[in-house]
């Protein structure tokens, strides 16, 4: 199951007295926000390079008796990833299981922080274009991290030993 660290998005318009995010609730079946004030908010815009969904409804924003609580612009819009209910879902993990993030700080991030920083050099950036050759490079990478790792639990002998010994 994948752990994904929540984001943490704030409204900062108007000195933080406005409505978060949070204070909209998503309705999947007629993919829209009810707002506060009881208004729906349909899908206005798709930005696919982003993979962002924008939420909007500025005739129902004009006459809002919430609107200086809500924006400060002529209406509102929400704002929700393409894959928003994957991270509700690794939300929900999260809160059922709270070390969870701990358990991958520990067991996950420390290889990819080291292959990041040290296998790969060049500031974490392949050296090469195109997704095969990518593969291989990662592939080289991994393959020179866990060396590494074995290297320093069983010695450089005793693999050198397996080695000799393992069939071809």
């Amino acid at each position: 199951a994948c752990h994904i660290p929540p984001r943490r998005t704030v409204n900062n318009q108007g000195g933080g007295q406005l409505y978060q995010a949070d204070a909209f609730h998503y309705e999947p079946a007629r993919d829209a926000y009810r707002c506060p004030a009881d208004h729906w908010l349909p899908l206005k815009q798709r930005n696919a390079s982003q993979k962002v969904l924008y939420y909007a409804n500025p005739s129902a924003c004009a006459g809002c008796r919430l609107k200086p609580r809500c924006t400060a612009g002529r209406w509102r819009t929400v704002t929700r990833h393409q894959y928003e209910s994957a991270f509700e879902t690794s939300r929900q993990r999260l809160t059922e299981d709270p070390k969870a993030m701990t358990r991958r700080r520990a067991t996950v991030e420390h290889p990819f922080g080291t292959l990041k920083d040290t296998l790969m050099g060049n500031a974490g950036r392949l050296l090469v274009r195109g997704l095969d050759k990518a593969r291989g490079e990662i592939s080289l990478a991994v393959l020179a991290y866990n060396l590494k790792r074995l290297m320093r639990h069983i010695g450089a002998e005793a693999l050198m030993t397996r080695l000799r010994q393992a069939p071809v």
